[in-house]
């Protein structure tokens, strides 16, 4: 994590007049309500640096009476006016002993908080903060690589100017590149080198790293008037921060809406008020009509977790002592529902079909002739492969053996349609995230009354999970019986209502018209799903590369050249195959697909050449 930071301020801004006095440094220019380096100052100091050492040279006095406001280390080059940037640099070096990361800053930026924390965040040691080309005047354009890193700058515009990355002056350096740079300094002897030469020939790589956020160099008087009216925009940025938009393509959680997001800040509140128990009420009675036409004949009982924690209050809490479970293994999630019955002791008998093809009913019938079983659970939309089984036919079926069919729900729920009581479904697990497009952190199952109140006797394997004692402590009081994810709940608030206003059918062809874009392009470069088209949920969908790309592609090479343009894939969970998974669910447009499609297709074109 990077605590400290550098900014390079020696530079007489003699561009700038006459908006700077001449005796002061380009720092002290006033843009909006401060200076604009006492605004990159307090910037750095709300996103947790610590320490700030200044190189100064021109107006050093100013800095130092500044040092006297903040928590500033001035380190004065004496040769400013002789020597370039990097001889700052390196001063600084010398005179701190400086080893450790730090973030580059330009003394004349002024540039929106999200701009920096972005830079801050990234996992790349070395990174060069760069934005899209907006004609701001005196840009330097960065030529990168196939796998973006920074190779050489130019103020020469390139002739795809409009895609060409463009210079911010933000930059983390890591201490292997800061010492490389040095001894490039230290061995060039040339003295008016400026810091981004000396980073470009270290033998250390940097990555560009683009954002859409407002930054913008300040550095002579046609500057000053563009910069004051994107000062504005910047300042509302701030103070009504957008999160950054990222697509997120693997299963889950998914991205969610604007107003999804903003619905977490909220007064804090007990969750034993009134005010919040109605909260809760809606959203059990909004998860109840999305699950059942006959909504008054189901109930919704919420547990605080992934859904995972749902899935185990289900299996662990709906068989009796004598019951004896047919556990369906298509895939990863089968499998956590059979190590579920492990760690309870639930007898159990596991059964595996093929994991790419359609549930076989005659199969699960095969088994349930013998008598033994009284409960089947199964994976209504497998996540590992993004197989879709017919849980309405397995309903049929476990109806005629009398047995209690439990389903896994997570990646179905919420966009393919489903009715408990008339499918035939007496358990159902699901999560706010995934397709009701909510924050993760609520799990939940929906089971029909009947099946929910005969196992009010049943053994009780777990306090916290323990689905008819949740249910129970609700139904007397309306209150969770341990405290819920207070903003959670509020964001899933907002998340039904807006799944009521689309409507599961309409999300769904949603989610499948993206699909099909996303396939579509997939199968083109070279890849293959796993699981046949007729079999496919349309929502996640596990990849593999085909013999014409396989000795060319690389998974993490693939992911992380997405990652860098705010796209995330996901790893495969098929045992003995290599694949990757792709989801189209969230809150994602088609002209967000398009982008991805684009992407992947660049990626190609310049990374697998």
């Amino acid at each position: 994590m990077i605590r400290t930071a550098v900014i390079l301020a020696a530079g007489k801004g003699s561009r700038l007049r006459p908006h700077l006095d001449a005796p002061l440094p380009k720092g002290a220019l006033t843009i909006g309500a401060c200076s604009i380096i006492e605004r990159s100052i307090q910037q750095l100091l709300a996103q947790g640096i610590e320490r700030i050492i200044v190189g100064t040279g021109h107006g050093a006095d100013w800095y130092d009476a500044l040092a006297m406001r903040y928590p500033l280390a001035c380190v004065p080059n004496a040769a400013y006016a002789t020597t370039g940037s990097m001889a700052t640099l390196r001063t600084i070096v010398a005179a701190t002993g400086l080893q450790t990361p730090v973030v580059l800053v330009e003394s004349d930026l002024i540039y929106e908080r999200a701009v920096l924390s972005d830079l801050l965040e990234h996992p790349e040691p070395n990174c060069v903060l760069g934005m899209p080309y907006r004609g701001y005047g005196d840009e330097v354009f960065m030529q990168v690589d196939a796998q973006d890193r920074v190779v050489g700058l130019t103020k020469t515009a390139p002739a795809s100017v409009e895609t060409a990355p463009v210079l911010v002056g933000l930059t983390t350096i890591g201490p292997a590149l800061l010492q490389a740079m040095v001894a490039h300094y230290d061995a060039a002897k040339h003295p008016m080198m400026d810091y981004e030469d000396a980073l470009i020939a270290a033998n250390e790589p940097a990555v560009c790293l683009m954002t859409d956020g407002q930054a913008m160099e300040v550095d002579d008087a046609n500057h000053v008037a563009i910069a004051q009216d994107l000062m504005v925009d910047i300042e509302c940025n701030d103070a009504y921060p957008d999160p950054k938009r990222t697509l997120l393509l693997n299963p889950g959680p998914a991205a969610t809406s604007q107003s999804v997001k903003l619905a977490q800040i909220v007064p804090d509140i007990c969750p034993r008020e009134q005010a919040f128990v109605r909260v809760m009420a809606a959203c059990r009675q909004q998860v109840c009509a999305v699950a059942s036409a006959t909504s008054e004949a189901v109930a919704s009982v919420f547990f605080s977790g992934s859904g995972t924690a749902a899935v185990e209050a289900m299996v662990s809490s709906v068989m009796p002592a004598s019951g004896h479970a047919l556990i369906i293994d298509q895939g990863a999630y089968g499998q956590r529902m059979a190590s579920i019955a492990q760690v309870h002791g639930l007898a159990h008998t596991v059964y595996s079909p093929d994991p790419v093809r359609a549930l076989p009913v005659s199969g699960v019938e095969s088994y349930l002739k013998s008598g033994q079983f009284t409960h089947v659970f199964v994976v209504h939309h497998e996540t590992s492969t993004g197989l879709l089984n017919d849980v309405a036919a397995l309903g049929a079926l476990c109806d005629q053996y009398g047995v209690v069919l439990g389903v896994d729900g997570m990646s179905a729920f919420g966009a393919v349609p489903v009715d408990l009581v008339a499918d035939g479904i007496d358990f159902y697990a699901a999560s706010s995230n995934k397709n009701i497009q909510g924050m993760a952190g609520l799990g939940f199952v929906v089971a029909r009354m009947d099946a929910l109140q005969a196992i009010q006797a049943y053994p009780k394997r777990s306090l916290y999970l323990d689905l008819y004692g949740e249910y129970a402590a609700v139904a007397a009081k309306g209150q969770c019986r341990f405290t819920p994810p207070v903003q959670c709940a509020y964001a899933f608030r907002a998340a039904l209502r807006e799944l009521r206003v689309e409507g599961v059918s309409a999300r769904y062809a949603r989610y499948q018209a993206l699909w099909r874009r996303l396939y579509d392009t997939m199968l083109a470069l070279g890849f293959e799903s796993v699981v046949a088209e007729a079999d496919q949920g349309y929502l996640i969908t596990a990849y593999r590369a085909t013999d014409r790309v396989s000795d060319r592609f690389d998974f993490d090479q693939f992911h992380d050249y997405l990652y860098r343009r705010g796209i995330t894939v996901y790893p495969g969970q098929l045992p003995g195959t290599q694949t990757f998974r792709l989801a189209t669910i969230g809150d994602l447009t088609l002209a967000d697909i398009e982008r991805v499609c684009e992407t992947i297709q660049s990626f190609f074109e310049t990374v697998l050449v």
